[in-house]
């Protein structure tokens, strides 16, 4: 063992056997589980960061699902050809003479503007789905609906191509649109007849696993090891070695540079040489049994009480918020028909977008709806065409993780005595997302390298790669991640996000305001509109990848969790209250609930490149591409529970950092 490796051990022993003390004086007083029932509205702070002029007009009424035809839209293309003079026979005639670059627009937006409402469609659909999951009706809508998204697509490609065949219009074309999407409609291409068969090998193979119980491993590990292989396949019909060297380079942050081998394997070490010990330390020190009895104060709804902290963090925030609940775009499912899921969608054609939290009790759901509107927020401020709307998973989830590490000094306001506790369990869900991203990302990055994979090759380099990562988990634990066979090489996203989402720690505990400010700099952007380390720059944000900023991030979420910043009223000028001016019955309104509605993502992968799909990192999400921030099948964090056996745990993993 080096000098350098012997160092990170001992300072790994050092933060894990510090808990040992800790453990037996953590534990929360367990008094007084609810927030004040007479807190105000904090003073609303102003910002002006997004400087768009975006108006939100749609509301839960909008949202109107009716069956749509595959005519439709080719009626439509055949309506835009002609009025440029052209025809599917032949795209390369002279347009009409009154066409123009600015005619040319008009048309083209009219034609987006169908796609647009296709993808609506599609969402509203979803919604209906999760309303009520028994409905066979809406199954098979859906079912029909995947097919339809898709062909939708393969007919736009048609005829955008077509007019890219056109010696006058091509270069219209492509200063109407710009260089990058022009080139995106020329390099896309439908599947090969050998690429179609794999995909629907692997639909089905997917379709099998989530109808397969989760305590049939044997029977979970032979489907994903079928679905490795189709994967695989897939990958050599397009030239390349196996799957996850088919999305390497896209893999890693999208510019990052982090794909060669060498890098990947330092950022899997620094992470367990400095985040895993932290993982240790907060899961011996959070009661969850105490939060699951939390209460918002009996006069407040969900969303009024959220509204209380978000104009304080920014006036731009809560413009969107109010927008959200005054137009019923948030609906908090309690029926048993509703599926298990919470989400955002986007609804493209509204420009808007809806959420969906399955109803856990308060604490889940107050995390829940602070995390979903981080998504909302962006969604409803992207006034992009979702043809060419591309998503970038890991910047979409530090909106929403951001945001919820924001909140965390107003825990003393909105948890009372379980603010302590409350910051310890997000921290340790943030930590929990770095870990298992690189846990999983690593699990993945052997399975689709290794060839003839079997159960026990499986089941024995999870045990490893856990034993790594400090994670307690069965060697089946895997098969019941829903991504890792319905959404290849995903999970890394979640450890990305988090990561640089943690990295603003330090600016929370001792600058709050910069961290607000980096915060709405970072969402004023388009997901994809700089490389994500660029993006990063561009919002004062470090680089993630790097060793040492990894470990000040270690140090830092240590920090705040044993001293974590925390507001009290006294810290506001309460004059400036928004209640000071408000009607009192007013100002105790609650806020509305949605109808049951919700959505349930497709399971259809996207080897297409079509429009079900623009992720380029996650080749097989969600059919759907307006929905962020998904989760189901949620995995739950391992939580050491009897204080002997904190203990214990802590000794045994000290010990295991400085024995070679």
């Amino acid at each position: 063992m080096n000098k350098s490796n012997k160092l990170n051990k001992l300072v790994a022993f050092v933060i894990v056997f510090s808990m040992v003390f800790t453990s037996i004086l953590g534990i929360a007083t367990g008094e007084d589980l609810s927030a004040s029932d007479k807190l105000a509205t904090l003073p609303i702070t102003e910002t002006d960061v997004y400087n768009d002029e975006t108006y939100w007009e749609a509301t839960r009424d909008d949202l109107v699902y009716e069956h749509y035809e595959l005519d439709s839209f080719v009626k439509i293309g055949d309506e835009f050809l002609q009025e440029l003079g052209l025809s599917r026979d032949d795209f390369t005639q002279e347009p009409k003479s009154d066409i123009n670059e600015e005619k040319l627009e008009e048309l083209l937006l009219n034609y987006f503007y169908e796609y647009d409402y296709v993808q609506t469609l599609g969402s509203v659909l979803n919604m209906l789905y999760t309303e009520d999951v028994s409905n066979t009706e809406i199954q098979q809508e859906m079912e029909y609906f995947t097919q339809l998204n898709n062909d939708v697509f393969e007919e736009s490609l048609i005829v955008l191509q077509g007019i890219q065949k056109n010696a006058v219009l091509a270069p219209m074309l492509k200063a109407v649109i710009g260089e990058y999407n022009y080139d995106y409609i020329e390099t896309t291409t439908s599947l090969t007849s050998a690429e179609q068969t794999i995909v629907e090998k692997i639909l089905k193979l997917q379709q099998e696993y989530n109808e397969t119980p989760l305590d049939d491993t044997n029977k979970l590990i032979e489907l994903y090891i079928n679905i490795v292989n189709q994967h695989n396949e897939y990958a050599r019909e397009s030239g390349y070695a196996n799957y996850y060297e088919m999305n390497r380079m896209e893999l890693y942050a999208n510019g990052s540079e982090s794909s060669e081998a060498s890098e990947v394997a330092e950022f899997y070490q620094a992470v367990k040489d400095y985040i895993a010990p932290v993982y240790v330390y907060l899961s011996m020190n959070v009661r969850f049994e105490q939060l699951s009895a939390y209460n918002i104060p009996i006069n407040e709804s969900l969303q009024s009480f959220v509204e209380k902290f978000m104009g304080n963090i920014s006036s731009e925030l809560l413009d969107s918020y109010k927008y959200m609940v005054d137009a019923s775009l948030l609906n908090i499912g309690t029926s048993e028909k509703n599926e298990d899921v919470s989400y955002t969608i986007r609804l493209p054609y509204l420009n808007s977008a809806a959420i969906f939290i399955k109803d856990r009790g308060d604490y889940n759901n107050l995390n829940t709806l602070i995390h979903e509107f981080g998504h909302f927020n962006t969604a409803i401020r992207d006034n992009d065409l979702s043809y060419f709307d591309e998503q970038n998973i890991d910047v979409a989830e530090i909106h929403s993780q951001y945001l919820e590490l924001l909140f965390l000094p107003y825990s003393k306001l909105m948890y009372g005595n379980l603010a302590n506790q409350a910051v310890t369990a997000k921290l340790l869900d943030l930590v929990w997302s770095v870990l298992t991203g690189a846990c999983f990302n690593e699990f993945e990055e052997f399975a689709y390298t290794t060839e003839n994979l079997n159960a026990e090759m499986l089941r024995n380099k999870f045990s490893e790669i856990c034993r790594d990562y400090k994670l307690n988990l069965d060697d089946d634990y895997w098969t019941a991640v829903w991504h890792l066979y319905n959404s290849p090489l995903y999970y890394l996203s979640y450890s990305i996000s988090a990561m640089a989402s943690l990295s603003q720690l330090d600016n929370i505990n001792h600058d709050y305001r910069k961290a607000v400010d980096n915060y709405l700099t970072l969402t004023s952007y388009d997901e994809v509109e700089f490389e994500f380390m660029e993006l990063l720059e561009r919002s004062n944000m470090p680089n993630i990848f790097d060793k040492d900023v990894i470990k000040n991030i270690g140090k830092s979420i240590s920090e705040y969790a044993s001293k974590p910043k925390l507001f009290t009223l006294e810290d506001f000028d309460m004059s400036k209250s928004p209640d000071n001016s408000k009607d009192k019955a007013e100002q105790n309104k609650p806020g509305k609930i949605l109808p049951e509605y919700g959505d349930k993502p497709t399971e259809a992968p996207s080897e297409n490149n079509g429009s079900d799909n623009k992720d380029k990192r996650d080749q097989n999400s969600p059919a759907n591409p307006n929905q962020e921030g998904m989760s189901k099948n949620p995995t739950e964090i391992q939580v050491i529970e009897d204080s002997l056996s904190r203990i214990w745990f802590a000794l045994k993993l000290a010990f295991e950092n400085i024995l070679p």
